[in-house]
């Protein structure tokens, strides 16, 4: 079994997507730093990971080129989305 990350909201207000939405690739350093999230509504197009601790891991990734955020906190540009991480059995689905 595989981990794949559901977007469920953006953080703080929880506003969901509004069909089925996947992590499918972040690139945490662009936009200066703010991170370009690429999502996907097919499930077998999601970012594989092979542990939820893998996921959790990838999920909090600092941004290399802004590092620290204007209040002080570590820049984790996904961190801006509430997200569920959860099992995904191998196939298409």
């Amino acid at each position: 079994m595989k981990i794949i990350m559901q977007l469920m909201g953006v953080a703080p207000n929880g506003r969901p997507p509004p069909v089925p939405t996947y992590v499918q690739d972040v690139d945490f350093d662009a936009d200066e730093g703010r991170g370009r999230i690429i999502m996907t509504q097919k499930r077998y197009e999601a970012k594989r990971f092979d542990t939820p601790g893998e996921a959790l891991e990838y999920y909090r990734t600092q941004s290399k080129v802004v590092p620290i955020r204007p209040d002080g906190k570590p820049n984790r540009p996904l961190t801006a989305y509430n997200v569920q991480i959860m099992g995904e059995l191998e196939g298409p689905q």
